[in-house]
């Protein structure tokens, strides 16, 4: 594996194998500029497993073939990490090599990789050309080996990224019904990106995929699965312990976490009323007189130590078993917003009189615009919305995701890596999904798996 850096760039300091930095982290080797990464099939490639042992899959092509050598364009799409993350991923697992010219080129800014990205190809590079060779997180081992471990420093709760929280109440789950084995997660330590940068630590114990006849990926279809109606939602908060101005009661002052459990609860309860009855099952309401669709438990609640680290988690259960997640990541405190000139940073009434928006205010404003999000995954696109009748025609024939959008695109490496399989089923009748559903990092993720993937046996 070569990495290219510009003349330019004068790193700081260097990055061990085993840091994981977030995007906020000051020492982010932010002067690097890697603009070109190669990697050789000859130390790349994982060995197949033999079925016989155990293992899992490790390899998805034949050893005896020459892979062509494929080059992207970091820009393309989304044009961030993922791409790097994806393409190295699969070159690593099939032996492919490939090139990645002007790596992360959309990212505003500062290109190339950053500190977390460096280490995480090092870091690849290293294991997937030792006697060891780890292919996947999900995928599994080596013939023998039945568990890994995998101890991760970094954020647990960052701006665009996956949390600890979600990571475990909706991608494991998802993971699992999806027929990957189930996997045990160690939280040491919360990390964040909002508030005084810190780093957390979280282990992750992977089991491996059970033996079969066949060195190939398991073969992955979505859309054999049905989204089911919505049976239950839970609720995570995470907040601090301060007391919050205006909600003063006869007994006593309520904490912003003891204000955000009830009003996350009400605002949740009013907004799926309002949405159409028939993607609920009403069933598991314990009785008629408990009002709203369906239940709504906080199912954790856990003070921070920082006004400015705030989260929530809103996670819908399905009746076929999967879970639809939407959190948000922010402050409990008021943004300060900056000036402009020959403008007052008060709002103005009627009558004239300066007025700011209260701690009240904008934590109700974080709150609705979560469960918002939420919502509009449960409700969807509504039919013909911002579309001609000849679309919505369209559309009606495609199926949806059981999926979030963010979970969506989590699996695509998984479907495509199980579409090698020479036993992969092909009499089932085809139903288009709706891509109107698919995020850019979903389009993206497509993309790099029919670069990296297309014309292999």
């Amino acid at each position: 594996m070569a990495v290219h850096r510009t003349k330019s760039a004068k790193p700081r300091r260097m990055v061990r194998s085993d840091e994981v930095l977030n995007e906020n982290s000051p020492l982010e080797l932010d002067t690097i500029q890697i603009d070109k990464l190669d990697l050789a099939s000859s130390s790349m490639a994982a060995p197949a497993c033999n079925s016989s042992s155990g293992g899992a899959v490790a390899a998805v092509a034949p050893p005896h073939r020459s892979p062509r050598h494929i080059t992207l364009d970091g820009r393309t799409l989304e044009g961030g990490g993922q791409l790097v993350r994806i393409a190295l991923a699969l070159a690593a697992l099939t032996g492919q090599p490939v090139t990645i010219n002007h790596v992360r080129g959309n990212r505003q800014g500062k290109t190339g990789l950053k500190a977390s990205h460096a280490a995480a190809v090092k870091l690849l590079g290293e294991i997937s050309g030792s006697h060891l060779s780890l292919s996947l997180l999900w995928v599994g081992s080596r013939p023998g080996i039945d568990k890994i471990r995998i101890n991760i420093t970094g954020g647990t709760n960052g701006t665009n990224s996956p949390s600890f929280d979600y990571a475990v109440q909706v991608m494991l789950p998802n993971f699992k019904k999806l027929g990957f084995p189930a996997a045990n997660v160690i939280l040491h330590k919360r990390g964040w990106s909002t508030g005084k940068v810190d780093m957390g630590s979280v282990s992750f114990i992977l089991n491996a995929l059970s033996s079969s006849d066949t060195p190939y990926f398991p073969p992955i279809d979505i859309l054999d699965f049905d989204r089911g109606k919505i049976t239950r939602v839970d609720i995570t908060i995470l907040a601090p312990d301060d007391h919050l101005l205006g909600t003063e009661t006869s007994a006593e002052q309520q904490t912003i976490r003891q204000y955000c459990e009830k009003q996350v609860h009400r605002t949740l309860k009013k907004a799926l009323g309002q949405a159409d009855p028939s993607l609920f099952d009403q069933s598991q309401l314990e009785s008629p007189d408990e009002g709203g669709r369906i239940p709504i438990t906080l199912a954790k609640s856990e003070a921070t130590s920082h006004p400015a680290r705030f989260y929530i988690l809103l996670v819908a259960d399905t009746r076929e078993g999967f879970k639809i997640g939407h959190d948000a990541l922010g402050t409990a405190q008021v943004p300060q917003r900056p000036k402009q000139p020959g403008r007052s940073k008060h709002k103005k009434t009627k009558k004239g009189a300066k007025q700011e928006m209260t701690t009240l205010e904008h934590i109700d404003e974080f709150i609705q615009g979560c469960v918002e999000g939420l919502v509009n995954e449960i409700v969807g696109l509504g039919a013909g919305a911002g579309v001609s009748n000849d679309q919505t025609s369209d559309f009606k024939a495609k199926k949806r995701s059981p999926l979030d959008q963010h979970m969506r695109d989590q699996i695509v490496v998984f479907e495509a890596l199980g579409k090698l399989s020479v036993e992969r089923a092909t009499n089932r009748a085809e139903t288009p999904e709706d891509e109107r559903y698919w995020t850019l990092h979903t389009k993206t993720a497509q993309w790099v798996c029919r670069e990296m993937l297309e014309g292999r046996p």
